[in-house]
């Protein structure tokens, strides 16, 4: 320190000599410290008590030599803390109003504060420090060139660089607890663990048993430090090989996520990481890795808890199930102790920062305050208390660097200080302990879920599913940019510990986590981006907890509802209405998951109390209500609902429907008219088999919608083809009242005006138009559909090993031929457009044939022609035999009475034929052919052959034809009458007829629209195919298993939940029991007799194919052993025919 005197300018002229020893130490660590703290706490310069009333005097003459000897303090201080120290103790004492000072002595004090605290080193120090700051500068310098060195050796960190793949997405988390080493050398060095695609387990095992064996091998911990510490380093290179083998298929596999790849090459991806898992799993990895988690080198903690968070990417089940016979078989402890401490150890350090910055924030108020009193100081003015003001702030900001050097000086030396108090670390890679935690659970592991709660055979149970919650308390009045990311993780592994786990749901509901969840919703976002981010996994945890209609849940479900903050809901709700336009999906998604969560609290609302709706909405006089009015109709409207058997109990489920208008109109007529409902079992089958084939063409739909070109011919479709046949009839019209025969007889054009051409140019022109997109708009919407012929397509198959036809053995129902009868039509509506205009129009007529088109009662009128197709020609062919034989008979002995001048040729056996088959059908050959120059013997011969072609050919084959056309008709009418009756008495998912739902609930009709609406159904079988399986919610995932399995189990068979608590009589329960045995009976005995007639057919063909291999039997004898069996299996046919006609009453 160096020596020297300071004259104080007071009233006095005393002189203060600092150089005596000890005189400084006491100046500086004894008086000001005690005037600072008596003028801080204890100092009141308005006491009446006579014993305090020369305080102000003194404090006067003790201010005044202070603020003489701050002027010159320079010269004695090097400690900037001593001279801060004086700073602020005469801040202090001259702050009060009543303390009067020299204002020249106060505005030499201002002045010098401004320049805060000035530089108080010494020479030799100023210029070591220069030296030091010179060298710093190098150390700088030399430091970027090692960053650039080893970005130019190792690349950048993108997957481009590191993997040579086409994206630039990150690799690695550069720095992070998840990075790895980049480089190509370390790629090379990583083929040799891998093969192909997949991994080299003969080379992985090597690794794993290294790592086994080191670090359980005794010898380990009596190696010395330095051999520690390199055996720690070849366990950490072992582990990122290990992690790296899945690492480079995960980031390349999100990559290509993020660019749009195909769903086709993104499950290739999924499937090959998940052989990945299943290969590094299968050698012991969870008994032979997991112990590691209690290692004493937390770097091979740290790549050990990255290696099983990325086991379990994706819920990968194997590593699930080794994990949960890892623990049952040796109750194991390790584990559970080893994540409460991390879990403990970030919880008391966060606690720490959180109190070193509350004491920090207190003294800042507390110097605010000060300033604010030296503010008001009317001796020095504003001025002055802006100086103080500013000069407390700059303090503060010392003070604040300070507290933090000695917080990382004490708690971890080896760690730069953190840029501010309480920001976010992770403490014990508590990021990773929740991702592995939350993995773990994934997929509603239920084992695993009721074990991280409670360990019943350990020694000492840890509750890890409360201990997440009580980390979540810590961040809930405190959620900011810089730990929103493990805010997240944190309610995302909740999300997976109640996923269907009602005793999970209940535990974190008493460790307090609506509390948690209502300040986090309370907070104040800075963007939309933050809050989508955060309020998505928060509302899925409280989807989770009332997610369940059982006992167990409804009374938890009534709780979240008086607890819930409902003004948070409502404002997040409005904000992302307001942001729906926004090209992140995640905003409009939080939008429906907010409305379905208040739509399904609001199920379990009583009557004395509704949460959700205007009335109670408005009671809460939200000055922004009319917002959350438009908002919560918007995601309302796009919202449906199903019910669904799970957990033993009907649910009532809400869902996004979006897609709606993607389901075409055609498509449900063929739904809901060619549907199987024999029985309500075989409708509901056939239901899921539609929906699949309904879903793909949905899907398609969207894909054309989302194309202009393909949606200009699809989605106005319906209007080209009424122009098209407006315009057709038109031209016809035109036809009408110009065509005149031509001169020549033998000529087919017509004679028109002058003017005719002209416009059947211009006409035909844009028919021609509307033909082709009619016909375009038809190929385009039904391209997934077309289906070639099987020869053609198994010549395809042979040369390009794909099928046309596509594979399996369910046949979908709406399937097009190529060349089919709708596909030749269509290709005829352009060809007849395209050939009528040179041609005059002639086939112009050809179009007003579309009318049939989408016309339901012309429809079954064809039909009822093409559906005994097969029928009409075998009788078509039996009567052209039949003819033949006639015309035969003719050309034999009644040749000379056909007259070639009225058209009846029989010169030849073909002219006789051509001949008979023309009047045979039209009339009769008895009445063309002429009958003079008759004699008995051929008037007997002409009486037989007229009278037998007569019946034979006029009356029985024409009324067969007429009769199999007619019941073909009459059948097609049956099935739509008993559809429509069975659409109108009975409800098609949970078959209990109307008349329950007008007797005890809102009416049948309401019930089909809004509790069991069949395309409800649908849709909801639609949005769980686009759901991603690890963001399903229990329900969701139970449903979306059962679908997999074609398992109608879910359905709400014979359950409703509006007919819940309706008490039926005696006798309506009797007669519903004795209609369901009934239906029962009568389908098990279907069933058999189905199954006889298969086993006799069976037999028979069995039968022929051994008689046909034995050579020793006769002709004759195979013939009369072939009655036998044939007359035999008849006879089981018709008793089972007859059995059938006996039980045909229970229908």
């Amino acid at each position: 320190m160096t020596p020297g005197v300071v004259r104080a300018q007071s009233a006095r002229s005393e002189e203060i000599n600092l150089t005596t020893p000890g005189v400084m130490n006491y100046f500086f660590d004894a008086l000001l410290p005690f005037l600072k703290v008596f003028y801080d706490d204890y100092f009141d310069p308005v006491a009446t008590n006579v014993t305090y009333a020369k305080e102000q005097s003194i404090t006067e003459l003790i201010a005044i030599p202070l603020l003489a000897l701050y002027e010159t303090i320079t010269s004695v201080v090097s400690s900037t803390n001593q001279f801060t120290l004086l700073k602020t103790t005469i801040s202090a004492m001259i702050s009060f109003k009543e303390v009067t000072v020299p204002d020249d002595l106060l505005t030499k004090f201002e002045q010098d504060a401004f320049k805060m605290n000035p530089d108080l080193r010494s020479d030799s120090r100023r210029e070591y420090d220069e030296d030091f700051f010179e060298e710093e500068d190098l150390n700088n310098s030399l430091n970027c060139f090692v960053v650039n060195y080893q970005t130019s050796y190792e690349g950048r960190n993108t997957v481009h660089e590191q993997i040579n793949e086409p994206y630039d997405t990150e690799y690695c988390e550069d720095g992070g607890d998840e990075d790895l080493p980049r480089g190509k050398e370390f790629q090379e060095f990583l083929k040799l663990f891998q093969s192909g695609d997949g991994v080299n387990e003969r080379h992985a095992v090597k690794l794993i048993d290294h790592l086994y064996i080191s670090f359980h091998s005794p010898e380990y911990r009596s190696v010395s430090s330095t051999e520690r510490v390199a055996l720690d380093t070849v366990n950490v290179k072992c582990l990122q090989l290990l992690r790296a083998i899945l690492h480079n298929k995960v980031v390349l596999r999100a990559a290509m996520d993020m660019s749009g790849g195909s769903e086709a090459a993104i499950q290739r991806f999924d499937t090959m990481i998940e052989d990945i898992q299943m290969a590094i799993n299968r050698n012991g990895t969870t008994e032979k890795i997991v112990p590691m988690l209690s290692h004493p080198s937390d770097d091979v903690v740290r790549e050990t808890l990255a290696l099983v968070a990325l086991l379990l990417y994706n819920a990968q089940k194997d590593v699930q199930r080794s994990f949960v016979d890892y623990c049952l078989s040796t109750r194991e402890e390790q584990f559970f102790r080893d994540m409460e401490t991390r879990l403990t150890r970030s919880s008391i350090a966060l606690r720490e920062r959180r109190a070193l910055k509350s004491q920090f924030q207190a003294k800042q108020e507390k110097e605010k305050k000060l300033a604010e009193t030296v503010r008001a100081k009317a001796t020095a003015g504003k001025t002055v208390g802006k100086t103080l003001a500013k000069a407390a702030d700059a303090r503060n900001e010392f003070e604040m660097q300070e507290l933090m050097r000695k917080e990382q000086e004490e708690e971890e030396p080896a760690k730069p200080a953190e840029d501010a108090i309480g920001v976010a670390k992770d403490d014990g890679y508590i990021e990773l302990v929740l991702r592995i935690l939350g993995g773990l659970c994934n997929g509603q592991q239920r084992t695993l879920q009721d074990y991280l709660r409670e360990q019943p055979d350990n020694i000492k149970s840890v509750n890890l599913v409360a201990l997440t919650v009580d980390y979540l308390h810590l961040y809930k009045d405190d959620v900011n940019e810089e730990n929103m990311e493990l805010v997240i993780q944190i309610i995302q592994t909740l999300v997976e510990f109640t996923a269907g786990n009602t005793d999970n749901q209940l535990c974190v509901f008493d460790a307090q986590l609506i509390e948690a969840i209502n300040s986090i919703m309370r907070t104040n976002w800075k963007n939309t981006a933050m809050l989508v981010s955060v309020m998505a996994p928060v509302i899925d945890l409280l989807r989770n907890l009332v997610e369940l209609s059982v006992p167990a849940t409804k009374s938890l479900a009534q709780l979240v509802g008086e607890t819930i903050h409902y003004q948070s809901l409502y404002a997040c709700l409005e904000e992302v209405y307001e942001n729906r336009a926004s090209s992140d999906e995640m905003v409009n998604e939080v939008g429906y998951r907010i409305t379905h969560f208040l739509m399904r609290l609001n199920d379990f609302a009583t009557k004395k109390r509704k949460w959700v709706g205007m009335p109670d909405f408005m009671a809460l006089q939200n000055p922004s209500k009319v917002k959350w009015e438009v908002a919560w109709r918007h995601y309302r409207k796009a919202t449906l609902s199903v019910e669904v058997v799970h957990a033993g109990a009907l649910q009532r489920v809400y869902f996004e429907a979006e897609f709606q208008d993607d389901l075409r109109d055609e498509v449900k007529e063929q739904l809901k008219w060619n549907i199987n409902r024999d029985s309500a079992a075989n409708k509901l089958h056939d239901f899921l088999v539609w929906s699949e084939d309904i879903r793909e063409d949905m899907e398609y739909q969207a894909q054309i919608s989302a194309n202009r070109f393909t949606s200009f011919f699809v989605k106005n479709s319906w209007l080209w083809a009424k122009l098209m046949l407006i315009l057709s009839l038109i031209i016809n019209i035109f036809m009408l009242a110009t065509w005149e025969a031509p001169f020549h007889l033998y000529d087919t054009l017509p004679m028109t005006p002058t003017y005719y051409n002209l416009v059947i140019y211009i006409l035909g022109g844009v028919h021609l138009f509307f033909s082709i997109c009619v016909t375009l708009g038809f190929f385009i919407a039904n391209l997934k559909n077309f289906t070639i012929p099987v020869p053609i397509n198994a010549i395809v198959y042979k040369f390009t090993n794909h099928s046309f036809n596509g594979t399996g053995d369910i046949e979908k129902h709406n399937e097009l031929g190529i060349i089919g009868l709708a596909s030749l039509y269509h290709l005829a509506l352009v060809g007849l457009s395209a050939a009528s205009i040179p041609l005059k129009g002639y086939f112009f007529c050809f179009h007003l044939l579309h009318i049939v088109v989408n016309n339901d009662i012309l429809m079954r009128v064809l039909q009822s022609v093409l559906r005994p197709g097969r029928q009409l020609l075998e009788v078509a062919i039996l009567a052209l035999v039949i003819i033949y034989i006639y015309a035969v008979i003719s050309f034999a002995f009644l040749r000379i009475f056909f007259d070639r001048s009225e058209g009846l040729f029989c010169e030849s056996l073909g002219e006789c034929y051509a001949t008979s088959i023309r009047f045979g059908l039209l009339a009769t050959l008895g009445d063309v052919i002429p009958g003079h120059n008759y004699n008995i013997r051929t008037a007997g011969i002409r009486i037989i052959f007229d009278l037998t072609f007569f019946v034979i050919i006029t009356t029985i084959g024409l009324n067969i034809v007429f009769g199999l056309i007619v019941d073909s008709f009459s059948a097609l009418r049956d099935e739509k009458n008993s559809a429509l009756e069975d659409m109108t008495s009975t409800c098609f998912m949970c078959s209990i007829s109307s008349h329950e739902f007008d007797k005890y609930a809102e009416g049948f009709e309401t019930h089909v629209k809004k509790d069991h609406n069949m395309w409800a159904y649908l849709f909801y079988f639609i949005y769980l195919h686009k759901r991603e399986v690890n963001d399903m919610t229990a329900t969701e995932f139970f449903v979306f298993h059962k679908l997999k399995s074609q398992d109608i189990d879910f359905f709400p068979a014979n359950q409703a939940l509006c007919l819940e608590n309706v008490e039926v009589g005696n006798e309506e329960q009797l007669d519903q029991l004795k209609d369901m045995v009934a239906r029962l009976v009568h389908r098990i005995e279907r069933e058999e007799d189905e199954e006889r007639r298969k086993k006799a057919r069976d037999e028979q063909r069995q039968w022929e194919k051994r008689a046909k291999q034995q050579s020793g039997l006769g002709n004759g004898a195979l013939s009369r052993r072939t009655s036998r069996q044939r007359a035999s299996v008849v006879e089981v046919l018709e008793e089972e025919e007859e059995g059938n006609q006996d039980g045909s009453h229970i229908d």
